[in-house]
This record gives C-alpha cells, sequence and structure tokens, in this order.
C-alpha cells in the first residue's frame, strides 16, 4: 500500500509554527515529534512564516489558495509563462520567416473580433511585434496566389 502524503490545514500548521516559538527549550526535532510532522516540514513553516510581515504561515494547504483571486493570478502567471515559452520556440523555428508573424498577426485579429478584451498594443510589445506592422496587415490586399487558393479551394468543396 502506497504511503500517502499528509495533508495540514492552514490552522495545524500556523498552531505548529506558535509551539515552536512558545517552547523555546525545545529543538525544532523534539517540537516535531511531539507535533507527529517532519522536522523539515516544521522548519520550512516556521522559515515561512518568519518571512511572512505578520509571522503567519502564508499558504492554506496543499493545492489550496486563500482566495479565488490567488488562484486565478497562479493561473495567469503559469499560462503566461507557458505562451511565453511556446512563443521563444516558434520564434526560434521560423526566425527568417515572415509566416510566423502574419499568424500571430492573424491570431490578434481573430481574438479581437471575437470580442476578448485586450490592449492590441500592449500584446504586440510583449510579443516584440510593431504596432504599425499590425495596422499594415490589417489594410493590405490579399495577394494573387492567396485569392487563387480560395478559388481552388471553393471550386474543390463544390465537387465534394
Amino acid at each position: 500500500m502506497a504511503n500517502k502524503k499528509k495533508q495540514f490545514t492552514a490552522e495545524f500548521k500556523q498552531n505548529a509554527v506558535d509551539y515552536v516559538y512558545a517552547h523555546p527549550d525545545m529543538t525544532v526535532q523534539q517540537c516535531a515529534d511531539h507535533l507527529e510532522v517532519g522536522k523539515s516540514t516544521l522548519a520550512r513553516w516556521k522559515r515561512e512564516a518568519k518571512a511572512n510581515p505578520n509571522h503567519e504561515v502564508p499558504f492554506v494547504g496543499s493545492g489550496h489558495y486563500s482566495s479565488e483571486a490567488e488562484k486565478e493570478n497562479i493561473r495567469l502567471q503559469r499560462e503566461l509563462r507557458d505562451t511565453q515559452e511556446a512563443l521563444k520556440i516558434l520564434k526560434k523555428s521560423h526566425q527568417h520567416s515572415g509566416k510566423l508573424t502574419q499568424v500571430i498577426y492573424e491570431l490578434v485579429t481573430l481574438e479581437h473580433n471575437a470580442g476578448v478584451r485586450f490592449s492590441v498594443s500592449r500584446v504586440l510589445h510583449l510579443l516584440k511585434l510593431s504596432t504599425s506592422g499590425y495596422y499594415d496587415f490589417l489594410k493590405r490586399e490579399p495577394s494573387q496566389q492567396a485569392l487563387h487558393k480560395e478559388e481552388v479551394k471553393k471550386t474543390d468543396q463544390r465537387y465534394l
């Protein structure tokens, strides 16, 4: 049978840290043994509480957040990090191709037209693309090749 990791409430963690401070004659190991938690766990809780201005343990529990705003903030930070990593990979693979820039401009336009509220200039700045290039892209007429491809697609769909 696999060992299941113990999960402690924020109240227990705070009480454990308070217990350590209330018993200066005991070592962290003795306190941990008395509370039936690991020494390193108790030491981490104490260190994190000490770093917090009000000396409270700053977390609720394993994977739990103190508010919905904090949970959403963490999710958005993770999403931003993942998006930045994906963009780095794309830029490296298409450094000398204008196609990546065009795809990004198309995605920004689609999101903007779908009613997603964001600052186009801010997004382009974060992606290190020029706003003037984006607005030129919006005004640009389709090339002859693009028009021909559309015509072929329409023809193909009629025969399907």
